[in-house]
């Protein structure tokens, strides 16, 4: 890898890891959550993504969630969880969109909001098999970037939190 390259995915990992910090949650705590389409859990290695349908930069980003989960199959699972409080509304989106990642259902942030001090929308943390949360990222991205991809699995290699 090229010195830029590095460069840019050392940043790139700086951004994931932006708010992973000892004094905000170390462990993603065991969340009681309903399937909003296909049955799934949060256990394992997962990228976590709090979305609505009411929230644009959600909504912008989830087409490269969708490129994203297919990209990590067999090192990382994504996984949805939708805070809206209309789940029908919520179901026929995912259905127009095409988006075929399992999503869970929170509506209003009721059993994540205090366990995770989630305060925006979207908000992503990528967990370890252990539950320990290796990065945090608050706000849209592009996931299925190079850059993007190559800093998801560093962080997954070292396991650093």
């Amino acid at each position: 890898m090229n010195q830029r390259r590095r460069l840019i995915v050392a940043a790139l990992g700086a951004l994931l890891l932006n708010g992973c910090s000892q004094a905000q949650v170390a462990r993603f705590p065991r969340l009681e959550l309903d399937p909003l389409d296909t049955p799934t859990d949060l256990e394992g290695t997962v990228l976590v993504n709090f979305w609505a349908t009411w929230c644009a930069p959600c909504r912008r980003e989830m087409a490269s969630l969708e490129r994203l989960s297919r990209r990590l199959e067999g090192r990382a699972r994504v996984v949805g969880v939708c805070v809206d409080e209309d789940l029908n509304l919520a179901r026929e989106w995912l259905r127009k969109e095409r988006i075929t990642f399992a999503n869970l259902a929170d509506p209003g942030m009721r059993a994540s909001r205090a366990a995770l001090a989630l305060n925006g929308l979207p908000e992503t943390l990528l967990v370890a098999a252990d539950r320990r949360i290796l990065a945090r990222t608050k706000g849209a991205r592009e996931w299925d970037s190079a850059e993007s991809v190559a800093a998801i699995l560093d962080a997954l290699a070292s396991g650093r939190g």
